[in-house]
């Protein structure tokens, strides 16, 4: 004989039990008391038995361990017909009569032909019956058609027939709750009508609930009373314990040999006892166990580690019981979930207040009223208070209408829709994301949807080994390798998400953060996310629960400032942001002063070390470092003695290029930069440093300082239009200010304008030209009273200059030797271009006024 083949899956078939060892649900003495009845009682007419419980609660099993226990009993076969008769397998409620005779001939004909005959003919004068609506309780004795009469021969011949067999026979018939309500009728009238035979028992599997449920919808029956005249007696399968049904659905877990399996077995087992889990919601039988650890086994090798274990679970169920709202949140999210794109997750979306008021007076449609304060199919009494949270959000918008349950726009059944509510409530309610891992997270509620990791994906392996690294060479080795594999902003993701477990873990994640502040710009990582993480897992450093906040303090310390972990650079820039932030940060639990003193060691150690070196003209980080430290603690006096004396024995070509700025709206005019005033606490006070430097003698220095006399005539309130000959370095950086305007704007104010200074040192005669001032040679003069002199800034426009600037001239002369005592005088040009006096006052030689060209203009 040939060895049966034997069948191994890792997933559960919906196939009953037929073993009473395999028994797990203490069904065993249900199905004694029932075997007991349909083999040793006998009656006149046949009777009915309901076997009632909810669908997927084990009535199959049942069926199939009573047939497993009398299947090797001789006697019991030989003495009674069994037949298993299947509705649901029927395309219509007429093939159901059809079949279940045809089944009963088959049977029948064992012991006597005739009798197989009639029951094939009785079989169809029912039919025709059907067809032509015609029966009506056809075994009344008040019926007397042809039809009738003739068909009700038949019966009781058969009747005569079968006390003459002498046989049982007993009708096992499962899934009446398949059925719709035409289907479910027919069954019915079958067996208290036409299939009413002597000594006949039948045992019917139901979901009495779903069935009177289809009866009524279908308007057969108006009572739920209507089914009690069919059967005479019902058993009833009590609810399976919950804790039951976990058992369960971890066993089938645990039967893996494989260690990862047996791992994924352990994990599911924390998941079960995690309070956020609906696995009691949404599991209440046997059926649904095998269901969803099936679609679990089958969906968890796309995903693996990569979303929290709870989520995935709860999605599973979400997805399974509700595909409609699935499909919706992968077609459009917006109507269920709010996208929060600052931090790239989804949760669902509260009303605003004033909706949230318009609604208060709105009472609760009545279905739902009456649905949410009964018992529901799921054995859950749901709270008018429940409805009321729910109201808080859009989803209950969007899922029901103001109309009720009934109508709601996603067809589901209002007995669901407490369960959905709380599904999506549980998966994407707003609540704090404790772990890299969560659905809300955009990329893994995407990899749920698309059951796929996306290509390049940091896993959550890769994860927990980056966290495992033996020591700082290994960890940039890593980084390294992450950055040329494209993976370093998941990662930045996965920090700002995770939830460190124990102090170690919390350092290896500081340790990583501190390496990814020294490369940030190497990397091309956005700081601010940087520094948000590391001041985030740097003050849980010092929470109770990760230890002494002193040791922890110091062990800080020497990580971001005594170690080499950061550059210099990068420890400057760090001990700025920590002072800048202290108000949240509380500075890690470092002292002002400790923070003052290094801040003042640091920014010596970078000036000592630029010593010796220049800088390209364009390149700024020496003031950066300034700009980084000067607002800390007072200590902003200390580093302008150092920044002073730095430059004090130096070549200050670099410096005085440096401080050349540009003005909004032009490139061809420039001021000084308002960085000397930090510095040296005034302009006036920078320019007299630079006068008494050691190389204020030379040329480039020497055309600077003309740079300086021109701005301070101003007092430094106007930008000056100047063109350095000599000075290469100040040349380059105007040339820099040039492109990078242009890089950003088109327009320039002063492009076409030539820019002259009018000085005098008789102020009444600028006052005067002021009063008289020609509008349309000279738009605007803003006066600059200094102490001995006055100054007018006045543009001409180019394509004019030459003309304009002797109309200017002999506007002056005529105001002057009209009013102020100045000599009328024929005009020289070269004095004009030359910024030469141009007119003589009568009576006081050492009055003067000169046109002075910032930029001599070609004549």
């Amino acid at each position: 004989m040939s060895k049966k083949p034997e069948f191994r899956s890792q997933f559960q078939s919906d196939v009953p039990i037929n073993k009473i060892n395999d028994d797990k649900l203490g069904y065993e003495p249900y199905v004694k008391n029932l075997g007991k009845i349909i083999l040793n009682e006998s009656f006149s007419k046949a009777f009915s038995i309901g076997l009632v419980g909810p669908w997927g609660n084990g009535k199959s099993s049942i069926f199939d361990l009573i047939k497993s226990e009398i299947e090797d009993n001789e006697k019991v076969l030989r003495d009674n017909i069994f037949i298993d008769f299947q509705p649901f397998l029927n395309h219509n409620e007429y093939d159901i009569i059809n079949e279940f005779f045809i089944l009963l001939s088959n049977q029948l004909s064992k012991f006597d032909g005739n009798i197989s005959n009639e029951i094939l003919n009785y079989s169809q004068k029912l039919n025709d019956l059907y067809q032509s609506k015609s029966l009506i309780n056809f075994v009344s004795k008040s019926t007397n058609t042809q039809e009738n009469l003739a068909a009700k021969e038949l019966y009781n011949k058969i009747n005569e027939s079968l006390t003459r067999i002498n046989k049982k026979i007993i009708v096992f018939i499962d899934d009446l709750d398949r059925l719709n309500g035409d289907e479910i009728i027919q069954v019915l009238k079958l067996i208290r009508n036409t299939g009413n035979f002597k000594n006949t028992i039948f045992i019917v599997a139901m979901d009495k609930d779903y069935v009177l449920q289809r009866l009524k919808s279908s308007d057969h029956i108006l009572n739920s009373a209507y089914l009690e005249k069919f059967f005479q007696l019902e058993i009833y399968l009590p609810e399976i314990d919950n804790n039951l049904l976990r058992e369960n659905f971890l066993e089938i877990f645990e039967l893996a040999q494989d260690t990862e399996s047996l791992d994924f077995a352990l994990r599911i087992k924390e998941a079960l006892s995690n309070s956020d889990i609906l696995f009691n919601d949404y599991v209440k039988n046997i059926r649904d166990v095998k269901r969803y650890s099936n679609q679990i086994k089958f969906d968890y090798p796309f995903i693996k580690s990569e979303i929290n274990l709870v989520d995935f679970i709860n999605f599973t169920f979400l997805k399974t019981r509700f595909p409609s709202i699935v499909n919706q949140l992968y077609e459009d999210r917006s109507n269920l979930l709010r996208y929060d794109n600052i931090n790239d997750l989804y949760h669902i979306e509260v009303l605003p207040e004033s909706a949230k008021e318009e609604d208060e007076g709105k009472s609760i449609p009545l279905d739902l009223f009456n649905f949410f304060n009964s018992q529901s199919t799921t054995n859950k009494t749901i709270e008018t208070k429940d409805l009321k949270e729910f109201k808080k959000y859009k989803i209950f918008k969007s899922i029901i209408q103001d109309n009720g349950c009934s109508d709601n726009s996603n067809k589901v059944d209002c007995d669901d829709l407490y369960l959905l509510f709380k599904t999506l409530y549980t998966l994407f309610g707003k609540k704090d994301i404790e772990s890299s891992d969560s659905i809300q997270l955009s990329d893994n509620l995407n990899t749920l949807f698309y059951r796929k990791i996306q290509e390049n994906n940091f896993t959550q392996k890769e994860f927990k080994d980056l966290l495992n690294f033996k020591n700082i060479e290994v960890l940039k080795s890593d980084i390294s390798n992450l950055d040329a594999n494209h993976k370093l902003l998941q990662l930045l993701k996965k920090l700002k998400w995770f939830k460190a477990t124990n102090t170690d873990i919390l350092k290896k994640v500081i340790q990583i953060l501190i390496h990814l502040y020294q490369m940030k710009d190497e990397y091309s990582l956005n700081g601010v996310d940087v520094n948000e993480r590391l001041n985030f897992y740097n003050k849980e450093l010092f929470t109770k629960e990760f230890g002494e906040s002193a040791e922890n303090a110091k062990w800080l310390w020497n990580k971001l400032f005594t170690e080499d972990n950061l550059s210099l650079d990068k420890k400057i820039y760090l001990i700025g942001e920590i002072w800048s932030s202290r108000n949240e940060n509380e500075l890690w639990k470092f002292s002002k002063d400790d923070i003052s003193e290094k801040a003042i060691e640091m920014y010596a150690l970078k000036l000592n070390e630029l010593k010796g070196t220049t800088w390209k003209v364009n390149q700024f980080e020496f003031y950066g470092y300034y700009h980084a430290l000067k607002n800390i603690n007072e200590i902003q006096p200390k580093l302008n003695e150092l920044f002073e004396s730095f430059w004090k024995d130096r070549d200050i070509k670099l410096l005085c290029a440096q401080t050349i700025d540009a003005v909004a709206f032009s490139s061809s005019v420039y001021r000084l930069s308002d960085v000397i005033i930090d510095i040296y606490g005034a302009k006036e006070n920078f320019v007299s440093f630079v006068k008494k430097h050691e190389f204020a003698e030379k040329p480039e220095i020497k055309e600077y300082i003309q740079f300086l006399d021109l701005l301070q005539k101003t007092r430094f309130k106007s930008p000056i239009e100047f063109k350095f000959k000599t000075f290469t370095l100040a040349k380059e950086r105007i040339k820099n200010i040039k492109k990078q305007y242009l890089n950003n704007s088109s327009f320039d104010e002063y492009k076409d304008y030539h820019q002259v200074i009018l000085e005098t040192n008789d102020k009444e005669f600028l006052y005067a030209i002021r009063s008289h001032q020609n509008y349309n040679l000279i738009p605007k003069i803003e006066l600059y009273d200094n102490d001995d002199t006055i100054v007018s800034i006045i543009n001409i426009y180019k394509k004019n200059a030459n003309a304009d600037l002797v109309k200017i001239a002999i506007l002056l002369n005529e105001i002057g030797t009209d009013k102020l005592g100045w000599k009328a005088k024929s005009l020289d040009k070269a004095e004009l271009i030359n910024n030469e006096s141009f007119l003589e006052h009568s009576s006081d030689p050492e009055k003067e006024i000169k046109i002075i060209h910032p930029k001599p203009a070609k004549f």
